[in-house]
């Protein structure tokens, strides 16, 4: 769907649909709660809704945890607009009564709820008459065949990962027509369902279409490994590694996401016809679009599938460090085996991570972590001829033991690769990139933080594709004191955020934040009295209406920082609003759900005219 001109400053509202709301949906939002809470937003002012992403994910609550790039996931269908449920009727409003209220996401119970909703809702209908209902539909998705028949083996594997399956674990696509081409009910079940998750999906879509509000999806960069793309699209997913993040001041040992890598020399001898699939169907529902960890297109930290941390991972693409240079810089053979933690290694088996894992003794199990770690180049395929630095290397106990010409060699030896690096990552992220233009009419954004290499910016503003900017990460690193960038000063085409899922909301950061950290916001507020302790509305008013005021094309907010204006619909405790804590497995994550439906919402007339007050202040600016 397409954007349209930008032709004045516009405001967003961002929410996962699974925390909507409403006294149709049953414990979920659904795709059909978009409109209503549509219909609330253009009230408020807003421009547009912006959806994490509605991915199958089937047990996984994550919505960043997808087993297909193109599948939705059944969980946000609303049983009542399938045909056929009608008979169900009583049945499905005695537990959607029951599901209201709960304070958080039974994710678990929902989904099983609706699995057998569907299940029944499909017995329902005559097989014959939905083959040729869904035929034309299914030759429009040829991704549905693969999907469907990899959905029906994994059920008839128990649910078991396809690498634990007796048969068909490399699939052909003869495989996949012969299995097809029997046409078992099963498979006809999920052609069906993934039919009126696009139906409803769309209808949601038009809907927003017609009230004026557009609406921005989702794309998640990798997939899970047990997923029907990287089941049948072998040669599009390497294997061999998996995708983490760098250690950071939120994650020590950085994270092992253990999703796979891509093959991208096979993706680029194909022109990329995985990935524009995937930006083209993404069209059919979405005006704009977010593609997640952008910066996994010019390099990702790839990590060995032996590790459980992000520790030993290396950034990839890159240019590697060779012997020969260490050689020319001092280094023998044997001190290369040291500096990469490789000495005495010969064909028996190098412990990993996993290996120590299995200790159950803590002290024990950290001591061998740390020796493990304890190292100052990362060996990239095990061959001894090329590497990449440890993450840490100037900071672990075998540099500091090294004599000062061999830690000056090392400091040269780093300077140069760290130079050599960026135009390789110019040149790789804009030719991957590059497959956007002729996939996709939509306004395509990028999640573009975390380590940013410096050609980022550049390359996507030459592509067209905003970046993003959040306020509480958009600073002077490198300056003394870290001052905050104002909002003002963003780059046109970026989209501003006060806050995203992956953190705190704006009450919960500012918790978080220290004394001078504090101070140095309070400052940049024009302020030089003492900052206060607590965000109270007014002061949340302040940094919303800030970052209203960025020079960001976009500026898109939070509906837990939103709803936090009006004191009757904010949690006493501000971590209540957190959606997601990256890096851990906490039985919080991706359960919060708007503490007010969306039919209630809309008589909060106090909040909805404050709101729209600051988004027509935004919306009043001249765009020059």
């Amino acid at each position: 769907m397409r954007y349209g001109e930008i032709d004045r400053f516009q405001t967003g509202l961002v929410v996962p649909v699974s925390s909507l709301r409403s006294a149709a949906s049953l414990g979920v939002g659904e795709f059909a709660d978009l409109p209503n809470l549509g219909a609330w937003a253009r009230d408020a002012g807003f421009d547009l809704l912006q959806i994490l992403p509605v991915n199958d994910t089937d047990d996984d609550p994550s919505p960043y945890s997808a087993r297909s790039a193109f599948a939705l996931h059944p969980l946000y269908l609303r049983l009542d607009a399938i045909e056929g449920a009608d008979g169900l009727s009583d049945e499905i409003a005695s537990v959607r009564s029951a599901m209201h209220d709960a304070s958080e996401l039974q994710y678990g119970d929902v989904l099983s709820l609706k699995r057998e909703f569907t299940r029944r809702i499909f017995d329902r209908h005559d097989p014959d008459r939905l083959w040729q209902e869904t035929e034309t539909w299914v030759d429009a998705n040829p991704w549905i065949g693969p999907h469907a028949v990899y959905s029906v083996l994994r059920e008839r594997n128990q649910r078991r990962s396809w690498k634990q399956w007796p048969q068909l674990r490399d699939p052909t696509a003869t495989d996949v027509d012969r299995f097809w081409d029997a046409r078992p009910n099963e498979l006809l079940f999920h052609v069906w369902l993934q039919c009126e998750c696009d139906r409803q999906l769309r209808a949601a879509s038009e809907e927003l279409d017609r009230l004026g509000v557009r609406l921005k999806g989702d794309l998640p960069i990798l997939l899970s490994e047990d997923s029907s793309d990287v089941w049948f699209h072998r040669e599009v997913f390497d294997l061999d590694g998996r995708a983490g993040a760098p250690p950071d001041m939120y994650s020590e040992s950085g994270q092992f996401w253990g999703f796979p890598c891509y093959r991208w020399e096979s993706l680029a001898e194909s022109d990329y016809t995985w990935w524009r699939a995937r930006l083209t169907q993404a069209s059919r529902y979405y005006h704009a679009l977010r593609i997640d960890h952008v910066l996994g297109f010019f390099r990702i930290w790839r990590v060995p599938v032996t590790s459980t941390t992000g520790m030993l991972g290396f950034f990839d693409p890159a240019v590697p460090i060779t012997r020969r240079q260490l050689h020319d810089h001092g280094f023998d053979d044997a001190r290369i085996d040291v500096l990469a933690a490789t000495e005495g290694r010969v064909d028996t088996h190098f412990p990993t991570e996993r290996d120590y894992q299995k200790i159950e003794d803590l002290d024990e199990r950290t001591a061998l972590m740390r020796r493990l770690w304890n190292r100052v180049l990362i060996d990239i395929d095990g061959q001894g001829e090329r590497y990449r630095p440890y993450w840490h290397w100037y900071e672990s106990p075998l540099f500091h033991s090294l004599a000062d010409h061999e830690k000056d060699a090392l400091h040269h030896v780093m300077g140069e690769d760290a130079a050599r690096q960026e135009d390789l990552w110019s040149e790789t992220g804009r030719a991957r990139l590059s497959m956007v233009d002729g996939s996709t009419d939509a306004l395509v954004c990028a999640e573009d933080l975390g380590a940013v290499p410096d050609c980022v910016p550049g390359v996507l503003d030459d592509l067209g594709i905003f970046g993003l900017r959040v306020e509480r990460w958009t600073r002077e690193w490198d300056q003394e004191g870290q001052p905050f960038i104002p909002p003002s000063s963003y780059p046109r085409n970026s989209v501003c955020s006060p806050s995203v899922h992956d953190a705190s909301s704006l009450r919960g950061w500012w918790d978080e934040l220290d004394e001078a950290g504090r101070w140095a916001y309070w400052r940049s507020m024009g302020r030089d009295d003492a900052p206060p302790t607590t965000v109270d509305p007014g002061f949340l008013q302040s940094i919303l209406e800030r970052n209203l005021a960025a020079d960001s094309a976009l500026c898109i907010l939070a509906v837990a920082d939103v709803l936090a204006l009006d004191p009757a619909l904010r949690p006493e405790d501000p971590t209540e609003e957190r959606i997601n804590t990256p890096g851990t497995e906490s039985s919080e994550n991706w359960t919060w759900r708007m503490p007010i439906s969306i039919e209630d919402l809309a008589t909060h007339g106090d909040l909805t005219s404050r709101v729209r007050a600051m988004v027509e202040r935004r919306r009043a600016r001249p765009l020059g």
